[in-house]
């Protein structure tokens, strides 16, 4: 959206996927890819499509740091196999 994150434009895109699509885990797990692009803007659509698929970069953190999870750009590192709750992150 080419603004920051702590903006009214976020949040009111943000107010309204919930609206349309439901809980988070419901936009991040369930909601079928037809019904994402339909209620959201392609970038938008497309993290989501692909943090469901690991097709993220995750940077872990360290000594009191959070790690970093990147959605476009740089080497994709797959989220760890074998727990579905850990693959979101």
């Amino acid at each position: 959206m080419e603004v920051g994150r702590a903006t009214q434009t976020v949040e009111r895109e943000y107010l309204n996927l919930i609206a349309r699509c439901g809980t988070e885990f419901d936009i991040l797990l369930k909601t079928p890819e037809e019904q994402l692009r339909g209620a959201t803007g392609a970038k938008i659509a497309d993290g989501i499509l692909r943090m469901r698929r690991g097709e993220v970069a995750i940077e872990p953190g360290y000594d009191g740091e959070y790690g970093k999870v990147r959605l476009f750009g740089g080497a994709e590192t797959p989220a760890p196999a074998g727990d579905q709750q850990l693959s979101l992150f």
